[in-house]
């Protein structure tokens, strides 16, 4: 089923790149991209299915650890570096790279922790995984423009340079274990619920048990 969902995910965004393409007027138009989340547990091939894809795939594609990312004033990476990876990733091409493939692992991390007294470490790794980083990834697949150029180099010619992410596509995967143990909390829940109304319904129709008649309301309505 992941595989199915992924390829057509990644062929009507192609599909859609390439008439983009060959009429403007379709890039500027709204456009509601098939961004994709696979969730499983560790091991069970999420990660093969997205590098097998991006072997396969002669276009620009990147792939990011969700953990390695950290709210603004804190050590790690800024969100914006995917979008810079994926230029790198096309040579340069920002057309092409405007179309690409970013792939987030371990997305699931980026939850904040039960367990957390600051309420500001994630879910698991050592990075400082805010609601920050899940507001600027947010803002990644929506539509943003983002400064492109030479690293450092601070010259005028790469900051006038921006790509933009409204026609990138955006894989996410991770484990999600406790969202497992909650949805089959929810169902658990929901049977009984649904149970206990079928008993009620049951014992509001059932005759009674003395064998007494239907009252004289009752009678006359059927006649």
């Amino acid at each position: 089923a992941a595989k199915r969902v992924l390829a057509v995910a990644v062929c009507d965004h192609f599909n859609h790149a390439r008439r983009c393409l060959e009429d403007p007027a379709v890039a500027e138009a709204e456009h509601a991209k098939p961004n994709v989340l696979v969730v499983g547990p560790t091991g069970s091939g999420k990660t093969f299915l997205v590098r097998t894809l991006a072997r396969l795939l002669n276009a620009p594609m990147v792939k990011a650890d969700a953990t390695k990312f950290s709210a603004t004033g804190f050590v790690g990476r800024d969100t914006e570096e995917l979008v810079r990876d994926l230029a790198d990733a096309a040579g340069g091409h920002l057309a092409a790279a405007s179309h690409g493939i970013v792939y987030v692992d371990e997305v699931d991390k980026l939850c904040t922790s039960r367990t957390s007294l600051t309420g500001l470490l994630g879910g698991g790794g050592g990075s400082v995984n805010t609601r920050d980083v899940q507001t600027s990834l947010l803002k990644l697949m929506e539509d943003a423009d983002v400064a492109i150029g030479a690293r450092g180099s601070g010259s005028a010619e790469g900051a006038a340079q921006r790509l933009s992410t409204k026609h990138v596509l955006w894989i996410f995967s991770g484990a999600f274990n406790d969202m497992h143990r909650q949805l089959h909390a929810d169902e658990s829940a929901e049977d009984a619920h649904f149970a206990d109304l079928d008993a009620q319904a049951l014992a509001a129709v059932a005759p009674k048990a003395d064998g007494a008649e239907v009252d004289d309301v009752a009678v006359e309505e059927l006649a």
